[in-house]
């Protein structure tokens, strides 16, 4: 019978001296240190995001992004589409605005559209149903809207599901027109 057990020449083939990893340069160190250093912010930033202030912040980042400010009562989208106001209709939009911050409203905005120039003279309001501050229930614009308009609580610009429902019924009626948010004084987004 043979021996099933290894012998101890046998392990001396399988042991190896312990050779310790070489000291990492100081380029490796700065740059191991560096990454440890973004990872540890991005993870902090994520903490602040989610914890401090919660949903609000990235929904007040991300409408930032999403939205454009009026300068001049004009302003020009990122597809190159221009958008311009008649300091009367921008100056009637500000005060609704102002007037209706504790709830959201709805405005038609009407004038003459060409490929890329969206330009606003009038501004009607349609029959309202329902107003909060979240919400606002009214008739769709006329088939003439050129930019059918609601609000949205102060500095958040991102359409919901509902503006997105809306802008597909009005777009029936309307296949060139655009839906829009106001979300601040001055400041708009647009769809699509």
């Amino acid at each position: 019978m043979t021996n099933k057990h290894r012998t101890t020449e046998d392990h001396g083939l399988l042991l190896r001296p312990f050779e310790p990893p070489a000291a990492p340069t100081p380029t490796q160190r700065f740059f191991k240190r560096f990454g440890t250093l973004l990872i540890a912010l991005f993870l902090l930033f994520l903490l602040l995001v989610y914890l401090a202030p919660g949903y609000d912040l990235l929904s007040v980042l991300e409408g930032k992004a999403a939205s454009d400010v009026v300068v001049n009562h004009q302003l020009t989208l990122s597809d190159g589409r221009t958008i311009i106001f008649t300091p009367e209709v921008f100056t009637q939009l500000k005060t609704l605005y102002f007037e209706n911050q504790h709830q959201e409203f709805s405005a038609c905005l009407l004038g003459s559209q060409t490929a890329t120039v969206y330009t606003l003279d009038r501004l009607i309001l349609p029959r309202t149903y329902e107003q909060d501050v979240f919400h606002v229930r009214a008739d769709l614009c006329p088939k003439e809207t050129v930019i059918a308009l609601h609000s949205h609580p102060y500095k958040h610009c991102i359409f919901s599901a509902a503006d997105i429902n809306y802008y597909q019924a009005f777009a029936k009626i309307n296949k060139d027109g655009l839906i829009g948010v106001m979300c601040e004084p001055d400041r708009f987004g647009f769809y699509p």
